[in-house]
């Protein structure tokens, strides 16, 4: 795993905290709100709140410390402390990619949730038969950070 570029504070946040705003970059939230149409799910519908709700800025605007798509981001298990790293991706490019990179789809439970967190958040997320937490840890890569602002 590449050394993280953001370390967790550990203040144990929670990413759907309605104190903070959400902040998403204009083209992730252009190219996530044609996913939104058609057959409703959790993660959906999840995105939708989070686009109504965010603060919507150019790339090159957006703070280091937000998961835009695209993002590599580690993920702490708050029950074993194990550490897994995902890309945050669309649906039409989950094949692209670091064949040893778990890829993370927006369109998922985990991946709504992931969406516009920051390092320290606890994210809650529908799992299989009930809530499932993890803890944000490290961004390791974020698009616009690199200047890769049309990824």
């Amino acid at each position: 795993m590449a050394s993280p570029m953001l370390e967790s504070d550990r203040s144990e946040r929670s990413a759907a905290d309605s104190g903070r705003t959400p902040i998403v970059n204009r083209i992730d939230r252009d190219r996530l709100t044609p996913l939104l149409v058609g057959t409703a799910t959790q993660a959906r519908a999840r995105l939708r709140r989070l686009l109504e709700r965010a603060r919507v800025v150019e790339p090159r605007a957006i703070p280091r410390d937000v998961v835009t798509m695209r993002s590599r981001v580690v993920l702490r298990d708050p029950v074993d402390g194990g550490l897994d790293e995902f890309c945050l991706r669309y649906p039409e490019d989950s094949r692209d990619g670091d064949e040893d990179l778990e890829t993370l789809l927006v369109t998922s439970p985990l991946g709504a949730a992931v969406l516009a967190a920051r390092p320290g958040d606890t994210i809650t997320y529908p799992g299989a038969r009930s809530s499932r937490t993890t803890l944000l840890e490290a961004i390791v890569f974020q698009p616009e950070q690199a200047g890769q602002w049309t990824l």
